[in-house]
């Protein structure tokens, strides 16, 4: 029995595999090389979050480069904008102390 789940398993999970590789990673900054025959941009997309939530912001498509049906796609780890602690909840609370 694991035998054949090793047997059917294995092909399976290299037929979701994502085709781009990693060009240069610098940063919060990461370009990945990729075919539009072999992947999606929404696919390349989801590798970048994976990436970013390493820097704990999404991903934000920067530059799209396309040669024929090679892509070369950076994005950037933009962190969300946060509030001044004066007008978060707490800050408010404790301004008017």
């Amino acid at each position: 029995m694991r035998i054949l789940v090793g047997v059917l398993g294995i092909p399976l999970a290299l037929a979701g595999c994502i085709r781009a590789s990693i060009v240069e990673a610098d940063g919060p900054r990461v370009t990945y090389a990729w075919s539009k025959a072999d992947t999606s941009l929404d696919r390349v997309y989801s590798l970048a979050i994976s990436y970013c939530n390493g820097w704990n912001a999404p991903p934000k498509l920067v530059i799209d480069q396309i040669d024929g049906e090679q892509h070369t796609s950076t994005f950037k780890c933009v962190a969300r904008p946060t509030l001044p602690f004066g007008q978060s909840p707490p800050g408010r609370l404790l301004n008017k102390l």
